[in-house]
């Protein structure tokens, strides 16, 4: 399928001296195996209607969010209505519109949850290795943002004795370093970053932004299935709450409070049913963007931790994205060392 920013170009090039304007059947006539010579060679052409409807269907979102503007009405067939493209220019923040359109934000709206997991399935990668406190396998998440950073949990790195990220094909990535929050209780501020060396080109950057109560999100996480090697798994939830620390505060976003939370730091509460190894997975929101992190999964209120039975509920506790930035800039780096095939912290 030719992606939103594929099909605004198209159309961006209209009018000219030439053309006031495209249609769509025009821009479908580009694309391969939309017409076809009829079978029986009377020289007719066939059209695959079914792609035509779909790319309709997207023109008509596109329109709704003023990329197109419709400047002649479709004939009997349907799919041939006449668009020109909204120029950049013309939007509130034209760089910004520019930067949406290239990461894929209308593609990831108008094509749902199944395409940005498509998108993104070699982005999120298992942290696989030895738990310090019991001995056993473990397993984490993380995922890529850019500038050769894997995000995660802290206890996905700091619970574990030693450790690999895995590629898709199982063959571990080259790590460089881990940082921390500097200054920072990492039991309360349980994010680390991962920082590697030769990313494969294959693996699409995660951009960020804040969540917001009742967005629709995507985890994409690696839970433990024992006897299996790592499977990513993905589910869509809502976003339930919104946790501020004790001394911060947001009109209109609060919808509980959790008291058990004794933390400064801002919390938000998922749906998506989230285990052990989802712990570092990435929290999407339908426009493509990580809201947040996973790091915690509840205990019932039936044994707690030390009963050792999660929430059967499956919430998941997250830190909105504003904390990576915030390590980011502020890092507590240390550097990681292979021993035999297997990472360690110096």
């Amino acid at each position: 399928m030719k992606t939103v920013k594929e099909i605004y170009d198209y159309f961006h090039q209209f009018p000219n001296a030439d053309k006031k304007s495209a249609s769509l059947k025009e821009f479908l006539e580009t694309i391969p195996g939309f017409s076809e010579p009829d079978s029986r060679g009377n020289g007719l052409v066939t059209m695959n209607m079914s792609m035509g409807k779909e790319y309709l269907r997207i023109c008509e979102q596109m329109e709704d969010d003023n990329l197109l503007i419709k400047v002649k009405h479709a004939s009997i067939i349907k799919i041939d209505p006449h668009y020109i493209a909204v120029d950049s220019v013309n939007s509130s923040n034209p760089s910004e519109f520019l930067q949406e359109l290239n990461y894929g934000l209308y593609d990831f709206k108008y094509r749902g949850f199944s395409y940005i997991r498509n998108c993104f399935m070699d982005s999120v990668l298992p942290i696989v290795g030895k738990n310090r406190s019991t001995g056993n396998e473990d397993i984490g998440t993380c995922y890529y943002i850019g500038d050769s950073m894997f995000v995660t949990a802290a206890h996905c790195v700091k619970g574990l004795e030693w450790f690999n990220v895995l590629y898709p094909d199982n063959s571990p990535i080259e790590l460089e370093s881990v940082w921390y929050a500097k200054d920072q209780d990492l039991n309360d501020y349980d994010l680390a970053i991962l920082k590697v060396n030769n990313v494969c080109e294959c693996i699409k950057v995660f951009e960020l932004k804040d969540p917001y109560v009742l967005d629709n999100v995507l985890t994409m996480g690696y839970p433990p299935i024992p006897g299996l090697n790592p499977i990513l798994i993905s589910e869509t939830s809502a976003v339930a709450s919104y946790v501020q620390g004790r001394q911060k505060s947001s009109v209109g976003q609060i919808v509980a409070e959790v008291g058990s939370y004794m933390s400064e730091l801002d919390f938000f509460v998922i749906t998506a049913r989230v285990k052990g190894g989802n712990s570092g997975c990435p929290v999407i929101n339908n426009e493509g963007y990580v809201v947040g992190t996973v790091f915690q999964i509840p205990f019932d209120s039936y044994g707690g931790s030390d009963g050792g039975r999660y929430d059967i509920m499956g919430y998941g506790v997250c830190l909105p994205s504003k904390y990576v930035i915030d390590i980011i800039t502020n890092p507590d780096v240390h550097q990681l060392v292979l021993r035999d095939v297997y990472y360690i912290e110096e």
